[in-house]
């Protein structure tokens, strides 16, 4: 009786077919801390211009008045950068605004924010315009009612650079 190829080597085949496999599908392991390449790319940029921004973001706090307790301004301004909810929609931050409210998530807003209306400033480090538009919404950079709080920031942030260049 004549036995098929199949029969002579099934055993044998399922075995090198089981490896083929495995060999093939080990790299394709599920893994919820990897995150597609654009996602890592948006993150680490956002944490460098949030890194960039941190003398700026000090500078700003110290002009709102934020004393480290949630802050409520006039008009429902919230946290220690005084975000109004207007700005916060406009930055995209996911949340609430309430959030607004604590000082990590409120820095992320202010990126966010800036990222959308002046990354141009960020990369060139023009701390004028985005103090400005922090102030006065995306066109606050031209409008002279801004100046001054310009001066305030810009006051404050020289008086740290002396401060530290003295020490």
């Amino acid at each position: 009786m004549k036995q098929s190829t199949l029969e002579i080597f099934g055993p044998s085949i399922t075995i090198v077919l089981i490896f083929l496999v495995a060999f093939l599908l080990r790299d394709c392991s599920i893994n919820e801390s990897v995150k597609p390449i654009k996602q890592q790319t948006i993150i680490s940029q956002h944490d460098r211009d949030l890194n960039k921004l941190e003398p700026l973001l000090d500078a700003i706090e110290y002009v709102e008045g934020w004393d480290g307790k949630p802050t409520l301004g006039i008009d429902g301004e919230r946290g220690p950068y005084q975000i109004t909810e207007a700005y916060w929609r406009d930055s995209g931050e996911l949340g609430d605004f309430e959030l607004c409210d604590s000082k990590p998530y409120a820095k992320n807003v202010v990126v966010a924010y800036m990222r959308r209306y002046c990354p141009d400033a960020i990369r060139n480090n023009d701390w004028e315009v985005i103090a400005r538009i922090h102030n006065g919404g995306p066109t606050g950079n031209t409008k002279s009612s801004t100046k001054q709080y310009w001066y305030r920031v810009f006051f404050y942030m020289d008086r740290k650079l002396e401060e530290g260049l003295t020490k």
